[in-house]
């Protein structure tokens, strides 16, 4: 990615990552996140794109993980193997796969647990925040979280974590099992975020397409490695990226099961 070294954000420089005893899953990942941007990690489950938002957040030490090699910039200054709660005290807020709310408190009460440790003028300004990007938790706001749709719950997640106004937000495969309109309606208020908040968004997704349709840069990861980038419009036309992650070919749309092979340009000397 292109750009003044001032107008990144984020930079992983050459990340190894290892869980205990020598497990490595991250092998060499190279990226910029730059300021009030989308950047989109794609790739299968078990690629990889977890592993990475848990190395920038700092989570992957609560799972006896370490970055080995490289290292992990927020503004220039180093991060990696930090401690979580310090790292979300620089501004950077992960929001995990699998939609975990706190299922005996109300929607509100919920939304209000993301500013404990923080310092607010208001804390209701920021709900009102919250509430303009998701309609939705406003209507549902007395309700217990736990009795959300999964919908829901995923925008409860988002407003929770954007509530204390972080300058970054990591989301772990906000879309998956989400019908697709459910889909559409949340990356619609998270380009909305985006744009009117200028956070910057670090997105892991399997979802291709979604992803693409609101990243401004992507990343495509397999096996740990970064295998192809380039900004979204290129990556979406892409021939490699239709065959495979979108199952469109040159005769109309094709299962995954009939791709022969898939040629990549590999970063690496195999």
């Amino acid at each position: 990615m292109s750009g003044n070294n001032g107008d990144i954000l984020i930079e992983l420089n050459n990340v190894e990552v290892t869980f205990d005893p020598f497990i490595l899953v991250v092998k060499g990942v190279s990226l910029r996140v730059p300021r009030g941007g989308i950047v989109a990690l794609l790739g299968a489950n078990g690629a990889g794109k977890s592993t990475i938002l848990k190395s920038i957040s700092g989570v992957i030490r609560l799972e006896r993980g370490w970055v080995t090699r490289g290292w992990i910039t927020l503004d220039g200054r180093r991060i990696e193997n930090m401690l979580p709660e310090d790292i979300a005290k620089l501004g950077i807020t992960y929001v995990h796969e699998g939609r975990k709310v706190f299922e005996e408190l109300t929607v509100e009460e919920d939304l209000l647990s993301g500013l404990y440790g923080r310092r607010t003028k208001n804390p209701y300004d920021a709900l009102e925040m919250v509430y303009n990007f998701f309609p939705r938790l406003r209507e549902r706001r007395r309700v217990r979280s736990g009795l959300l749709s999964g919908g829901e719950q995923q925008m409860l997640v988002i407003g929770r974590a954007l509530i204390s106004r972080p300058k970054v937000l990591l989301l772990d495969e906000p879309s998956l099992g989400l019908s697709p309109k459910i889909v559409s309606e949340l990356f619609k208020s998270v380009k909305e975020i985006n744009e009117q908040e200028e956070i910057s968004i670090l997105l892991a997704e399997q979802n291709v397409k979604k992803a693409l349709e609101i990243a401004d840069y992507g990343y495509v990861i397999e096996n740990g490695r970064v295998v192809m980038d380039g900004p979204s419009d290129k990556l979406i036309n892409n021939p490699d990226v239709q065959n495979y992650y979108l199952g469109i070919g040159e005769t109309g749309r094709i299962s995954y099961r009939e791709v022969k092979s898939y040629k990549r340009r590999k970063r690496w000397i195999s």
